[in-house]
């Protein structure tokens, strides 16, 4: 059986993704393409890959036994990439990392200086990506490393067939207006029973943990504006139009027109990296991580 490792990657994206057409536009290729190289993938297997299931198709048993081996060989061809770079002193080569906005806006970049100084001939790859996409396009390859993030009672760390490495815990804050009507609030959480809230939509960890935070205080926020952007949360509240919630990440240079508040616990979030089990041991891996790891801030 000769299994060609283009259609076998195909094969994983689909059972990572659901669907051919999501297929097609992670890998690049029109939907006839996809379909056609998993016809051509069962051909070769001499078992049925997929079925029909209403307008979608999905994987057989026997496609799905095959869907995980082939993502044990690409596991296994990233000990191999691991181990040929670790027979070398020199870090070099194109690292792919996802991540999202807090993270990239305020601590990559630094983390970028500090690589391109130690290691001139590596270049790394930044996408903005929810962590959820993010992680499936780390199990699919078409990310090496991935950053997310954690908040109490509300967990996004992957583990099957994942290396996990904490980066930091994040002490989350309060943030006040300095001018407006809410600027006369007692601070503290319960001034979000009286003020409108600027936060991210509750498809996002950080907005589920802010509403569950509120409702665990006995009251339901009055979310006025859904935005993932922290920045704009911050800039709706210097502006005296809402309360919002931003980690010390993003604050710790300061905040002008905004008081920072600190919250009882205090509650933090824990940041991480993911990488492919087996790419661990990677010296552009451990040098990107040891680089984000710096950036930690102080509070």
């Amino acid at each position: 059986m000769d299994l060609d490792l283009t259609r076998l990657r195909m094969l994983l994206e689909l059972q990572q993704r659901g669907t051919v057409t999501r297929v097609a536009e992670v890998l690049s290729y029109s939907h006839s393409a996809v379909s056609q190289q998993l016809k051509t993938l069962e051909r070769d297997t001499g078992f049925p890959l997929l079925e029909r299931a209403g307008r979608n198709v999905r994987l057989t048993t026997q496609g799905q036994v095959l869907a995980d081996y082939a993502g044990r060989i690409f596991a296994l061809a990233d000990e191999a990439e691991a181990a040929m770079a670790n027979s070398t002193d020199e870090v070099r080569g194109t690292l792919r990392v996802a991540g999202f906005q807090t993270v990239l806006a305020a601590a990559t970049p630094s983390a970028l200086d500090a690589l391109s100084a130690r290691h001139p001939d590596l270049r790394v790859e930044l996408t903005q990506r929810d962590i959820e996409e993010g992680v499936k396009g780390l199990a699919s390859r078409g990310f090496d490393v991935v950053i997310g993030e954690d908040y109490p009672g509300v967990p996004q760390v992957p583990t099957e067939g994942f290396d996990v490495e904490v980066l930091w815990q994040d002490t989350m804050h309060l943030l006040f207006p300095r001018k407006g009507p809410y600027s006369e609030l007692t601070r503290g959480l319960d001034a979000l029973r009286e003020a409108p809230l600027a936060v991210d939509p509750e498809a996002h960890v950080m907005g589920r943990w802010v509403r569950d935070l509120c409702r665990s205080a006995g009251f339901e926020p009055s979310v006025r504006y859904s935005t993932p952007d922290p920045f704009l949360q911050i800039h709706l509240v210097r502006g005296g139009h809402a309360l919002a919630l931003a980690p010390q990440l993003i604050i710790r240079d300061g905040v002008d027109g905004v008081d920072v508040i600190d919250l009882p616990g205090p509650p933090r979030r824990t940041l991480w990296t993911a990488v492919r089990a087996g790419a661990e041991t990677h010296p552009a891996v451990m040098a990107f991580r040891q680089a984000l790891a710096g950036q930690r801030p102080t509070g």
